[in-house]
């Protein structure tokens, strides 16, 4: 392994996650297995140079040659992207989920509920959302809004943490509601005869 393929692999991962992409679902996207981006996003294995463009494009990023004196302004600059209306919306969302949960836990410091919804509050702020998924981490954060005014309502914490956990499966994995059925490990394909 060399330092160049690993922070190569780390910044498609990186990029991956962001979009939300399971290895999964991003060797799908590429044509690759999931093994494959593994080994390629941990600098196991030298890729040809057409995989690494290959693999770049797919998230919508290009390899380039920038000389090494420009590199910090080229850093500053991707840095400084606009976000979209629904990346802003879910990115308060998660600012105020995560502030509503920091309350609570001062209130309630043994409640591993809270500790559940803090880890994945943290977690979600790492991924692109999706429109209606600020929608419903917002609709959590009002349920937990109104647990800080009636603290008998502690024990639906439970609820939520495991609603925001799924929130949070559902983007890190990519999953929608139609790919929701269990898929089979293997098939048979008719044309097997031979």
């Amino acid at each position: 392994m060399t330092y160049a393929l690993k922070d190569i692999g780390e910044a498609l991962q990186k990029e991956r996650e962001r979009r939300g992409l399971s290895q999964r679902a991003y060797a799908a996207l590429t044509g690759a297995t999931q093994p494959r981006v593994s080994k390629i996003e941990n600098g196991e294995i030298d890729p040809r140079l057409s995989t690494l463009i290959e693999f770049a494009r797919s998230l919508d990023l290009d390899l380039m040659l920038v000389p090494r004196q420009h590199v910090p302004a080229v850093n500053a600059i991707i840095k400084r992207q606009p976000l979209s209306y629904d990346q802003k919306t879910a990115q308060n969302a998660i600012r105020r989920l995560s502030t509503i949960v920091t309350v609570l836990r001062e209130r309630f410091p043994d409640n591993d509920h809270l500790t559940k919804l803090a880890k994945t509050t943290r977690e979600l702020s790492n991924f692109r959302l999706r429109g209606g998924d600020a929608q419903r981490i917002s609709k959590i954060g009002d349920a937990l809004k109104s647990i800080q005014a009636t603290p008998a309502l502690v024990n639906t914490l439970d609820i939520h943490a495991n609603e925001l956990r799924r929130i949070r499966n559902e983007i890190a994995h990519n999953v929608t509601e139609e790919s929701s059925e269990p898929r089979p490990a293997y098939r048979l394909d008719e044309d097997d005869n031979e």
